[in-house]
C-alpha cells in the first residue's frame, strides 16, 4: 500500500469517526433537550401547585378572620347595645348588671395573623377601655358607682369605643332612598 493509500484510508477512517461522535452528540443533545423540557415541566407543575397551596391557606386566613371579626363584633354590639340601654333606664344597675365580666377571647396571635395595625390598636384600646370600665364600676361581680359626671363619661366614652369597632369591622352598608325629582 502506497502513502496516498493509507493516507485516503486515513481520511475516510476520520470521516467515519467523525460522523459517528457527529451523531452521537447530537442524539446526546436531543435526550439533553428532553430533559430539560421535563425539568422546565416539573418546576411549572410545581409553581402551580405551589399557588394553589398558597391560595388555599390565603382563603383559610380570610375565613378565620371573618369568623374574629364577626365574633367580635357580636361582643361589641352586645355591649353596645347593653350601654345603650343603660342611658334609656331609670335604673342602670338592673342592665349594666348583665355586661360581661370579660370580653374578646382573641389570642395576641389571632390578633397579629389576621388584623393590620390599625385594627389590632383599636381592639385593644376597646379591651383596655372596657376592662378599665369594669374595675371602676365593678366591685364582687356586681355594678357599683355613682350616677355622677365622671361614671356618665366613662360609658359614653366605652359606648363611642364599641361604636368605633362596629363600625370599622362592619362591611359597608349601601342605603339608598327613593327621591323623586320633581
Amino acid at each position: 500500500m502506497s502513502i496516498d493509500e493509507i493516507e485516503s484510508v486515513i481520511v475516510g477512517a476520520s470521516a467515519v469517526a467523525t460522523s459517528v461522535f457527529s451523531f452521537l452528540i447530537w442524539r446526546a443533545n436531543i435526550q439533553s433537550a428532553k430533559a430539560a423540557k421535563g425539568a422546565a415541566d416539573a418546576a411549572e407543575a410545581s409553581a402551580k401547585i405551589s399557588k394553589l397551596m398558597l391560595d388555599a391557606e390565603e382563603e383559610k386566613k380570610q375565613n378565620l378572620r371573618d369568623q374574629i371579626k364577626r365574633d367580635i363584633l357580636k361582643q361589641t354590639s352586645f355591649i353596645m347595645n347593653i350601654l345603650n340601654e343603660m342611658k334609656e333606664s331609670s335604673m342602670p344597675s338592673l342592665t349594666m348588671i348583665r355586661l360581661p365580666e370579660k370580653i374578646n377571647n382573641v389570642t395576641n396571635f389571632e390578633l397579629a395573623s389576621y388584623f393590620t395595625k390599625e385594627e389590632r390598636q383599636l381592639i385593644y384600646y376597646t379591651v383596655k377601655k372596657y376592662e378599665s370600665y369594669r374595675n371602676d364600676y365593678f366591685k364582687d361581680g356586681k355594678p357599683n358607682f355613682k350616677m355622677d359626671e365622671k361614671f356618665t363619661k366613662d360609658t359614653e366614652e366605652l359606648l363611642e369605643k364599641t361604636k368605633d369597632v362596629i363600625i370599622e369591622f362592619t362591611d359597608k352598608i349601601y342605603v339608598t332612598s327613593n327621591i323623586e325629582i320633581g
